[in-house]
Parts: structure tokens; sequence; C-alpha cells
């Protein structure tokens, strides 16, 4: 897990300055602690920081050279196949200098050039400089699991994993995206390449850059692989044992590592798999769990302990107080680069710094909602498909009473409110924004669902989830992470597990109402079925919402109707300041929006305001 960027002259072989490269990776030392290294030459300057994991000698040291100088390498991630990648390469006569992943990248590009990728199993953004060719090659990994960002134009290239970096190099200015603004506030993510920052975008998953001084071209080389219309074609045993297989194979090759490796564990489905089947194969295995002194909704322990009962652990817990995370906030802002998903981001902080106490390298259980429908959102699509079922096929209502019953047995649980809010979409907040705002309006999620090629109303749900939402939870995954120098490492997310999710229909996705239902039959026997047969799992918990209502509502009011706040004019001052009221007396749930517009307000303070920012603001 490294950091990497570049600069690339395009039309010039001029040097590239020392002191350009050098910013831009000290404001990112974090992604590297353990080394640091430049490659200079006429018109192209790359930079790279390591936090070593597999060869921790220095013959693992980046930017990596090629035995005859054409080629040099940066790269951050990790491919797990590398020691059977390695074995093919060693049997037609390549000798290894290290033991890393890394120079098995490089070779393998020797062979293949940029087909290569397609061999990688891992997560990955990489950067290949031909010296011959004079081009430059960037590329990430299928899912997005590592992230890179680009300026690119006639006359410069200039790439890194951070956006923060490539403002470093003070090549470029600093202006807000409003289309992504939008976006954000709305969704509480942005789709596609846009960045809160106009002119800077970031590389897709799945997708490749080859940049010449001459040519610039895209090329996606992996996608979703959904069906039109998956049907049922063997038994749910058969798909449930194959699942089980993969994730098995998964876990398998992630606990390749030269450093310690743990997992984060909550009550849920998703991380208690990966420990289940991780556990066995250390001969010591450390987790780690966080909660909140705030009630049940908070506090995931209790079933957290019926996981480490049958697989044993080394088990460590934080509870953070409202005051750290409030006062994290801000530094929150800064490594994010730009703001996405919801407040659960500050808690993944807290239980990365924990994990980075004991372990260089954490698995994680990201992905299984998205692959296996895991949230509230998919409930009103399948209830309109199973209407549809039954009027149009006249079958007896006895075959429609066990999703019905699972419905009620929903509301009981977790109680109508939260049933309604949770099948909702997020609220626009429309009222909110002010008109300069309202007019950057980007296309709606249900107009670019309608674009998907897929008849299936569930499965254009599921690709959405994997292209759009997804991609915002591992962006805060990654940076959580990185902040304290932890790799994450995600399972659920390898390319084979994705692939065959999308070969499994939708009614074993979601069954009566029964989220990741397929999932569940997986892991029958492995995890504890008091895990598998939960009803009310809610996520990463973070009362960070509630506290903006009650003990943090006048630091929030503070922030949000401050002059520099009003002078933007991004936000309807009446309107966020009923929000704050309403929220604060109990008469509405405004928390998410508010966390929301608080990320815009220090978003701006943070990289706009001052335009070569060098570090989080303090509230």
């Amino acid at each position: 897990m490294c950091g990497i960027w570049g600069v690339f002259w395009r039309e010039s072989e001029s040097p590239v300055p020392e002191d350009v490269l050098a910013r831009m990776g000290d404001v990112m030392p974090y992604r590297g602690p353990d080394d640091r290294g430049a490659f200079l030459r006429p018109g192209i300057g790359l930079g790279h920081l390591r936090l070593s994991i597999i060869d921790l000698s220095p013959t693992g040291h980046q930017p990596m050279m090629s035995e005859d100088g054409r080629y040099a390498i940066i790269y951050n991630g990790e491919v797990y196949n590398y020691i059977e990648l390695r074995q093919e390469l060693e049997a037609k006569g390549h000798r290894f200098r290290s033991t890393s992943d890394t120079e098995v990248i490089l070779r393998l590009y020797q062979e293949m050039g940029p087909a290569c990728v397609e061999r990688f199993n891992g997560m990955f953004a990489i950067a290949v400089w031909d010296e011959q060719e004079r081009s430059l090659w960037l590329v990430r990994d299928r899912l997005g699991v590592k992230p890179l960002y680009y300026v690119l134009n006639r006359d410069r290239l200039i790439f890194a994993s951070e956006i923060k970096a490539i403002l470093a190099s003070r090549l470029i200015t600093p202006i807000p995206n409003k289309r992504a603004i939008y976006q954000y506030v709305k969704h509480m993510y942005t789709t596609g390449r846009e960045t809160f920052f106009t002119d800077i975008f970031r590389l897709l998953p799945g997708q490749s850059l080859f940049v010449t001084p001459t040519e610039s071209r895209f090329s996606r080389y992996w996608d979703v692989p959904l069906e039109s219309e998956p049907r049922l074609t063997a038994p749910i045993r058969t798909y449930a044992d194959r699942l089980h297989e993969l994730i098995d194979d998964a876990v398998r090759l992630r606990l390749r590592s030269d450093v310690p490796v743990g997992a984060y564990l909550s009550g849920g489905i998703d991380s208690s798999s990966i420990v289940a089947l991780a556990q066995p194969r250390l001969h010591r295995m450390n987790t780690f769990s966080l909660a909140f002194e705030e009630g049940p909704e908070y506090d995931e322990r209790r079933f957290i302990a019926h996981v480490r009962e049958r697989f044993p652990t080394e088990h460590y817990e934080i509870t953070p107080t409202m005051r750290e995370c409030w006062n994290l906030i801000p530094s929150v802002v800064w490594w994010m680069d730009e703001p996405t998903v919801a407040s659960p981001t500050v808690s993944q902080y807290f239980l990365s710094k924990l994990a980075r106490e004991k372990v260089v390298v954490a698995l994680g259980g990201q992905g299984g909602d998205e692959l296996f429908g895991g949230y509230y959102r998919f409930f009103p699509r399948y209830l309109r498909q199973v209407l549809r079922e039954a009027l149009r096929l006249r079958r007896p209502a006895s075959d429609f009473w066990p999703t019905f019953r699972n419905l009620v047995t929903h509301v009981r649980i977790v109680g109508p409110v939260r049933v309604r809010q949770k099948m909702r979409k997020h609220a626009t907040m429309l009222g909110i924004l002010a008109p300069e705002l309202r007019a950057a309006r980007h296309d709606t999620e249900a107009e670019l669902m309608e674009t998907l090629p897929l008849a299936d109303a569930m499965n254009r749900t599921f690709y959405w989830e994997i292209k759009n939402y997804l991609p915002g939870l591992l962006h805060a995954e990654d940076r959580m992470s990185m902040a304290v120098s932890l790799e994450s490492r995600v399972p659920l997310l390898d390319y084979r597990v994705v692939e065959f999710a999308a070969t499994i229909p939708p009614e074993l996705k979601m069954r009566h109402l029964v989220t990741k239902f397929i999932e569940r039959e997986a892991m029958r026997g492995t995890v504890p079925d008091v895990i598998l047969d939960r009803k009310d799992k809610r996520g990463t918990p973070s009362p960070l919402p509630k506290w903006f209502g009650t003990g943090l509502a006048d630091e929030v009011r503070e922030v949000l109707l401050d002059r520099r706040s009003l002078e933007r004019g991004l936000f309807a001052p009446d309107a966020v300041e009923r929000a704050i009221t309403l929220h604060s007396r109990g008469q509405g749930n405004y928390g998410e929006q508010l966390w929301m517009i608080l990320n815009v307000e220090l978003w701006h303070r943070t990289f706009v305001d001052r335009s070569t920012p060098d570090g989080p603001l303090s509230l």
C-alpha cells in the first residue's frame, strides 16, 4: 500500500522541477512511511511512498526499473496472485531480483503490455513509463479499491493517489465543481469521473489511460458483467457452495503478507464471515471493533461475542466520545479530499487507528451489501416486483405470504418510521439548496438508472450500487486506513466473487425480504446462526447525526451560519436554520443532511479558501 504521483510534460523534455515532485509527496506522507523514491528523466517525473507489506527489503524499492532500463513502474496496492504469476514467468526464463509483487507486475508488463492487467487479482493503481516510446500507462483495479486522480490536457499530465498531491504541485488552481457538489448533496456521493474540483478527474474502476506526446487513450478492460435477466439454473445449494468456495479462496489470498494481518469485526454477516474463514489459517489473529455508549443501536458487542466464542481472537475495542468525533471532522475532510458517503467515515478512522496499533494489514467486509442485496433501499423495487408477479402469474396468495410476513417482522424490529426512512431515497434537500447550486443540477439517479442495459429492475439496482455507491465507500475506506498507514483489504470484492455474484438471480439475493439470502446460505455452518439470522443489522454505527441535534447543535449552527458560509451562497440560510432547529427538537431527522452540508462548507474552507492547503483545519 503506497502513494504514487507524477508529472509528464507532453510537448517538452524540460526537466520536471524536483521541488514540484517533493511537494506532491510531502502532502501525503502517511501513505508510505517506510520508504520514498523518485524517478526523473527529461519531461517526466515519478514519485513513490512505500508502506512495506510484501518484501520488506530494499529490493522492493520504487520506482523500480526494468533490467534494460526501458521501463519504470510506481504502484499502489497489492496483486495477491503474484506468487502464481511469478511461477509462470520463471518457467519462461525470468530471474527475479526481489520477492515483491511489484517486480512481477513489471515483468508481466514486459511480456504482455497493457493486457497484463487482466491477469491481476488485487487492488491497485499502477503507472508504467516507457522510456523508448515516451509513453505513460495508468491503470486502476476492477472495483476501484485503490484511487487514482489526474489532470490531462494537451501539454501535460499530472496524476496522484490523492487530489491534494495534485494541488500541492501548484500547477493547478482549485476551482469548485458545482455539478459534483450538487450530486453529493443529493445522493451522498458523486458518480463517474467528476470530482469536487473542476478539471481534476478520477480514473474509473476497471479503466486505463495511455498517454504519449501526441495522443491520450482511455480503455475499459473490465466491467461488472451483470446479465440482463439471470435465471435460476441450478439448486440453491449449488450457488451457495460455489459462493462459499470463492469467498474462502479470496480470504486465503488476502492473508499473504510479510507483516501482521488482522480483521475488523462487527456483528454482521460480512466481517463475521471473513473472520471465520481467516482465523483457522492464522497462528494468532487480532480483531477490532468499535462501539458508542449511546445505546444498543450503536453497540454490536453482544453479537461479536458469538463470533469470538467460536473463533477465538485477540480482540480490541474502541469507544470514541462525542467531542473526539467532532474534533476529528476537519481532519476527515482533509484526508478525504472530497466528501462522500455518510458520517460513519469518522468511525472508520477510529477503527483503523485502533487496528494500526497491532497490525499493518486489516481485512474488512466491504462489498457484501452491494453484491448480495443488503440495503433496505432494495425493498421498494423488490416489493413492486413481487406484486407484479402476483398479478401476472395469478399464483396463490400463499406463495407470497413469506414476503409480507417478513415485512411485518422488519417493521416490528426496527420500527415503522425507520423502515420508511431506510426504504426511501436520501432526501434531495432542494429547499436547502440556493439557486446557484440548484442550477448545477446533475442527472438524477432515476434518469441514469434507465440508461442501464438491464431489463430487471433489481439487477439495475445492484449494478448501480456497485458502480456508484460502492466507490464512495471504498474512497472512505482507503483514506481512513491510509491516514494511519494501515492497509485495508476487502476479500468480498475479489473480482471472481463479483463476477459470480453477477450470475446469481436477484431472487436469491433478496428472498422474501431476507437481505443477502444467498450469502447467509453460503456461510451457514461456518458463521454462527445467531449472526446469519439477524434482521436488525444497521451497518457501521455512528451517532454523529444524532449528536447534531443534541450536544453539537450549537457547534453545527456556528459553522453553517457563519459569515463565510453565508457569503458562499450555496445553501438557503433560513432552510439550514430550520433544519437545525427541527432536528434539535426531535421534530425531524436531518442529521445526515446536516453532515453533508457541514462537509461541503469545511471542504471549501480547506481546499478553496486556502489555495495551497497544507493540512487540516481546526474547529
